[in-house]
């Protein structure tokens, strides 16, 4: 019986688990805003520098780094060429769940070797922060994808964060129009899985509401400027994260809200890998923001 119904969720169409992406309301949902994210991927709490902003920056710096608006975006994509730190910070945002006891269900292709780069000030994680962090290797899309169906199945801890890191390892090599239903069956399961972690919460003691994230990272080769098949993945994705290299071992991340197709973003964090950390060093703020995010 499992396994006939682990084969009906893999194999249903595409259309169903879009339809059941859209229809599964969360109520009273408290959703991590993107900036809340950024303080959390780079190990910050506020904007650097002490600049003087405008009244536009201040309100997207609200809106970046925390504010009382319950508007926001929960389903990320971080996307950058190799070696831009996109594990390292996945690894950190995981840290920072797991440093407030909040669960974290970590997917990746392959085991990691050594401890990700830290951010400046971060220890090294001790074995009682790590336990918060359920590290998954799935190698095969096999895997990945009986692994998603089986979490409606589990009866064990509740996840506040699932993280896919390298997702597109489970896509085809080379992506052509006729793979796209495989890829948006990924994409569905994926999300599927985590609004099913979600409403999980509602039965939680803490009577808190439900709060949760998910952040999947892509690789894109080093050059890109632009999200590619953005239009494909903004189904499923309502923020990216796009990184662009800029020099040796210095990078930027754009805040790009899905369905934004003139390039502008909500803030734009220029980083550089320095001694094994990541460190910020500019946050530039858009002037055309005025707080509100797009859902």
């Amino acid at each position: 019986m499992l396994k006939a119904l682990v084969n009906f969720l893999k194999n249903t169409s595409t259309q169903y688990f879009l339809a059941l992406n859209n229809l599964r309301l969360v109520k009273n949902a408290r959703i991590v805003l993107p900036g809340k994210m950024l303080a959390r991927l780079f190990g910050i709490s506020e904007p650097s520098g002490g600049e003087s902003r405008t009244k536009h920056q201040e309100s997207t710096s609200s809106l970046l780094f925390g504010s009382k608006n319950t508007s926001g975006f929960d389903k990320l994509m971080l996307c950058g060429p190799p070696q831009s730190g996109k594990t390292s910070l996945l690894f950190e945002l995981a840290l920072s769940f797991a440093d407030e006891e909040k669960h974290v269900l970590y997917i990746c292709p392959q085991k990691v070797s050594k401890l990700p780069l830290r951010a400046p000030g971060r220890a090294q994680p001790e074995s009682g922060t790590l336990k918060y962090i359920q590290m998954v290797y799935l190698e095969t899309r096999e895997e990945f994808l009986n692994y998603l169906a089986s979490i409606h199945f589990s009866t064990s801890r509740v996840f506040d964060a699932i993280i896919v890191d390298d997702i597109n390892e489970y896509f085809p090599a080379t992506i052509r129009n006729e793979d796209l239903p495989l890829v948006a069956k990924i994409f569905a399961l994926t999300v599927d899985a985590f609004l099913f972690q979600l409403s999980k919460q509602i039965n939680q003691p803490s009577g808190q509401g439900q709060s949760g994230i998910l952040v999947m990272s892509v690789t894109f080769p080093s050059g890109t400027k632009s999200v590619p098949r953005q239009s494909f993945y903004e189904q499923w994705v309502q923020c990216f994260l796009l990184t662009q290299e800029k020099g040796a071992d210095l990078f930027e991340m754009s805040v790009l809200p899905s369905h934004t197709r003139d390039g502008s973003s909500l803030a734009n964090v220029v980083y550089r890998i320095i001694d094994q950390s990541i460190v910020v060093q500019e946050i530039e703020y858009s002037s055309q923001s005025d707080g509100s995010s797009t859902e």
